[in-house]
């Protein structure tokens, strides 16, 4: 009888052991192991999820650090592309600068993407300072050119029309628009993307 009892003492703890220990292991799967889609990860690797120009790597001109799309994950951030010859970009990042001041400056994030191909990074960061623009500022390679005019069709690589999207905080992006937005209508937009 005292066998029977060490047996089935031993059979119980096993289970609960076993149980315990599953228990365990599930959750430490539960747990993401990889950001969600998005998200930078550590070794700067994309992960699923992400399209390529968002991973492609770009120089500011302004500070000369590299930077992707994918490094503001968790903010909306305005796309700007645009040419230094053009007009109504300078008019529209104008727009974009009393939008900031506005909203006191780093609430709301752009990137200003030149789709001149071939223009120096010197030029670039000259119009930049001579406007008084204060944000990243990068010149498109070509590769990146090619993959957001595939993503957004050919306006986007048509700067007098005044391209502009936005990055939004869990990785996604809204559709391309075009024409020229106010201070007051860009923070609207902004804000109105931002509580969809």
């Amino acid at each position: 009888m005292r066998t029977r009892k060490i047996a089935a003492s031993s059979l119980l703890l096993a289970i609960v052991f076993t149980l315990a220990f599953g228990a365990f292991v599930f959750a430490q799967d539960s747990t993401p192991s990889t950001p969600a889609i998005g998200s930078p990860t550590p070794s700067g690797t994309p992960i699923a999820g992400w399209k390529e120009w968002q991973t492609m790597e770009m120089t500011d001109v302004q500070t000369g650090k590299t930077l992707t799309l994918a490094d503001y994950y968790g903010k909306t951030v305005l796309i700007q592309p645009m040419a230094t010859w053009c007009s109504s970009c300078r008019k529209q990042q104008q727009a974009i600068l009393e939008s900031r001041k506005a909203e006191g400056g780093e609430d709301i994030l752009v990137i200003s993407i030149s789709v001149e191909t071939t223009l120096d990074e010197k030029e670039l960061l000259d119009y930049a300072t001579a406007e008084g623009f204060d944000w990243p500022f990068v010149v498109a390679s070509d590769d990146l050119l090619k993959a957001l005019v595939e993503e957004f069709g050919r306006s986007l690589a048509n700067p007098p029309s005044t391209p502009h999207f936005l990055l939004l905080p869990d990785g996604t992006f809204t559709d391309l628009e075009t024409g020229s937005l106010s201070a007051e209508e860009i923070t609207k937009w902004i804000e109105t993307a931002e509580t969809q």
